[in-house]
C-alpha cells in the first residue's frame, strides 16, 4: 500500500511515467507484430508515402492533406519497406504521447490527474491500434498535444517565448497539414496568447501565420476542381448519412466512447467537465484550463454534426482526439470531494482503473483499423506480377473484398506509378466504385492516358464492373482469365484498352 501511495507523490512521477512509457511501448511493440493495416486508408496512406519517398514534390491541392505524406513519407529515408514504413513511425509516436500528456496535463491541472489520464492512455485500446496503423490520427494527436504545452510554455518562460512560440506554430501547422480537424483551433492559440500576454500584434500575426495554409489549400482547390472545401464535400455521400439525425448520431458516438472508455470513466469525465464549466462561469478557471476545457467541448460539438454528415461511415478513430482530451477530466470530481483522504482517493482510483481494465480483459478489447489477418491472395497476387511478363504493365483492379487492392502497391512497389489511386497526385480519390460523374471521368482517363493491360476484379465485384463499363459506355468482354489466386482473377485487357 505504500508503494502505490507513492502515485500521488510528485517526487517519483519520472520514475513512474518512464514505466508507463515502457509499458505503452511493449504493448504497442506487441501489436505491432501481432496485427496489420486493414484494407483502405491506411495502405494507400502508405503507398503515398513510398511514392514520396522516391519522388518528393509539393502537393497544393488534393482531398487529403499532405502533411502526413511529408512526415511519413520522410521517415521512408531511414525505413522504406512501405507494408512497415509507417507502422513503426506511429509506433513511435504513439509512444510519446504518453509522456508529452502526462506534462501538458500536470501543467493545466495537478499531477495525480495526469498520471491517471496517462494510465488510460497507455493502455487505450483505440490508441493501441492506430499506434500500430498507417493511419493519421496518432501523429495529428500528438502534433496537437505539443501544440497546446508549447503555446502554454511560450506564454510562461518569457526568456525563451520566441523558441517556444515557434514550436508551437511548427507543430499546430503540421497538424493542420495532416487533419482538417486542426482547422477548427485555428482560434485557439492566438486568443490564448492574447490572454495570457496582452500582445495583441503577435497575436494578430498568429492568426495570419496559421490561417495561410488553410486559406492556400482551398483556393487552390476550387481552382482546380471549383470546391473550395474538395476534402469535406468528399467525406460525405448522402447514401451514408441517409436517416441519420442528431439522436442517432449523438447515441453512435456515446457507444463508440463506452466501448473505449467504459461507462466509469466517462461519466467522470463528464462530471468533470461540468464542474470545469462552474468553475468558468464563476471565473475561477485559469487560461490553460480554459483553453484546453474550450477545445474539448468545441471538438465535440463539430464531430457530433460531422457523425451526422458522414452518417453509417462515421467510424470510432474520428473520436481518438476528443477521447484523449477527456482524459484531462475524470480525476477532477475526485479531487474535488477526496483530495483530504488519500486512502479513500487511491482506493476509487484503483477502482477505476480496475473497471476500465478488466472489461477489455474478460470480453472484448475494442482495437480499431488493424487485422491479425494477412491479404494472403494479394501478396500472391503482387509475387505472380513481380516475376511474370505483365511486370511492367499498368493496372485497372477493383477494390476487392475489404478494399484488399490498397495492399498491391505495398506487396508490390513498384507497381504504384501505374495504379489507380495511388498514382494520382493530389487526387486521393479514385473511387470508381462511387456513382458519379467525377469517378466516370477518372476511369476513362486512366484508361486513355495509363491503357493498362490487365484488370483485376473478384466475382464479389461485378456490381463495379458494371461501374466501370458504365463509365466506358461498352461493355468489357474478358473472356478467360491468365491467372487465378483465390477468389481474385485476372485478365489481359489489351484488345480491349487499345481502342482508347
Amino acid at each position: 500500500m505504500n508503494c502505490i501511495s507513492k502515485l500521488l507523490d510528485e517526487k517519483y512521477a519520472a520514475a513512474f511515467v518512464l514505466l508507463l512509457t515502457g509499458l505503452a511501448l511493449l504493448i504497442r511493440t506487441a501489436g505491432l507484430f501481432y496485427w496489420m493495416d486493414i484494407g483502405g486508408d491506411g495502405p494507400a496512406k502508405a503507398m503515398y508515402a513510398y511514392n514520396w519517398y522516391k519522388s518528393p514534390y509539393i502537393q497544393t491541392h488534393g482531398v487529403w492533406l499532405p502533411g502526413f505524406m511529408y512526415l511519413t513519407g520522410s521517415f521512408s529515408f531511414i525505413v522504406s519497406n512501405p507494408l512497415i514504413s509507417i507502422r513503426i513511425l506511429n509506433l513511435i509516436l504513439g509512444t510519446v504521447t504518453i509522456p508529452v500528456f502526462y506534462i501538458l496535463i500536470r501543467r493545466v491541472n495537478n499531477h495525480i490527474s495526469a498520471f491517471f489520464g496517462a494510465c488510460i492512455l497507455a493502455f487505450l485500446p483505440l490508441h493501441i491500434g492506430l499506434s500500430v496503423s498507417s493511419l493519421t490520427e496518432v501523429s495529428f494527436i500528438l502534433e496537437i498535444i505539443l501544440g497546446i504545452l508549447f503555446i502554454i510554455l511560450a506564454t510562461e518562460e518569457r526568456r525563451n517565448q520566441n523558441v517556444y512560440l515557434g514550436a508551437s506554430l511548427l507543430c499546430i501547422c503540421l497538424a493542420q497539414m495532416t487533419r482538417y480537424e486542426a482547422w477548427i483551433f485555428i482560434p485557439f492559440f492566438p486568443s490564448y496568447f492574447y490572454w495570457k500576454t496582452r500582445k495583441l500584434s503577435i497575436a494578430i500575426l498568429l492568426i495570419f501565420l496559421l490561417s495561410i495554409f488553410p486559406a492556400t489549400w482551398m483556393i487552390e482547390n476550387y481552382l482546380q476542381y471549383g470546391d473550395f472545401l474538395i476534402g469535406f464535400t468528399a467525406a460525405q455521400d448522402e447514401a451514408w448519412a441517409r436517416e441519420v439525425g442528431f439522436f442517432r448520431a449523438l447515441k453512435t458516438m456515446g457507444k463508440m466512447s463506452v466501448l473505449q472508455l467504459e461507462w466509469t470513466i466517462l461519466i467522470l469525465a463528464s462530471w468533470g467537465v461540468v464542474l470545469q464549466c462552474l468553475k468558468l462561469l464563476k471565473r475561477k478557471s485559469d487560461a490553460e484550463q480554459t483553453l484546453l476545457l474550450g477545445m474539448t467541448l468545441f471538438f465535440w460539438v463539430v464531430m457530433l454534426r460531422f457523425a451526422v454528415t458522414r452518417g453509417s461511415s462515421f467510424q470510432d478513430r474520428f473520436l481518438l482526439l476528443g477521447l484523449v482530451m477527456l482524459l484531462a477530466f475524470p480525476i477532477l470530481p475526485l479531487l474535488s470531494y477526496l483530495a483530504s483522504e488519500q486512502k479513500i482517493l487511491l482506493g476509487t482510483i484503483g477502482f477505476i482503473l480496475v473497471t476500465f481494465i478488466l472489461p477489455k480483459i474478460l470480453v472484448y478489447y475494442p482495437v480499431r483499423d488493424v487485422t491479425i489477418n494477412k491479404p494472403v491472395e494479394i501478396e500472391r497476387v503482387a509475387s505472380w506480377l513481380r516475376k511474370g511478363p505483365y511486370r511492367c504493365s499498368s493496372i485497372l483492379m477493383t477494390k476487392i473484398k475489404g478494399d484488399q487492392s490498397t495492399f498491391l502497391p505495398l506487396y508490390f512497389p513498384d507497381v504504384g506509378p501505374r495504379f489507380p489511386d495511388i498514382s494520382a497526385k493530389g487526387q486521393s480519390y479514385f473511387n470508381y466504385w462511387r456513382r458519379s460523374s467525377v469517378a466516370d471521368s477518372r476511369v476513362k482517363r486512366f484508361m486513355i492516358e495509363r491503357r493498362p493491360c490487365l484488370f483485376i476484379t473478384s466475382d464479389s465485384d461485378y456490381g463495379l464492373q458494371q461501374d466501370i463499363e458504365r463509365a466506358l459506355g461498352r461493355k468489357m468482354l474478358l473472356g478467360n482469365p491468365v491467372h487465378r489466386e483465390g477468389h481474385i482473377k485476372i485478365y489481359d485487357i489489351r484488345s480491349i484498352t487499345k481502342e482508347y
